[in-house]
């Protein structure tokens, strides 16, 4: 693949993930990952949906501050989760043709570690 098809894959990865946390991951080949992310961002938006709910319920002016607050700290969670999404679609599109081998074996004195690296180059 050319640079610029890795990188229009990467920014769609990127932007899929953005859009909808996993989608990214799911559209590099990733499903753990995709799984992960979407069921943390989900996590975060339904605790922020909860606590936002809870607030006008707060029976005095210093535990409304509270939940909204509590509210405010998961929405930024919820950003945080979207962005790391984002950005982990982002890296492993851009990185898909970058070769790794990484081989380990069991020798009677201890272990041999091997990595093999294969950069393209332009």
């Amino acid at each position: 693949s050319t640079r610029a098809d890795t990188l229009t894959t990467a920014r769609g990865a990127m932007l899929r993930s953005a859009v909808l946390p996993g989608w990214g991951q799911h559209y590099n080949g990733r499903p753990f990952k995709a799984l992960f992310f979407g069921a943390a961002s989900a996590a975060a938006l339904t605790s922020v949906v909860i606590e936002h709910r809870s607030i006008d319920g707060a029976p005095t002016a210093e535990i409304h501050q509270d939940r909204a607050a509590r509210r405010n700290t998961r929405l930024l969670y919820f950003a945080l989760s979207i962005s790391l999404a984002a950005i982990d679609a982002y890296v492993d599109a851009h990185l898909a043709d970058f070769g790794v081998d990484l081989q380990m074996q069991m020798r009677p004195r201890g272990a041999l570690l091997t990595l093999t690296a294969t950069f393209p180059w332009r």
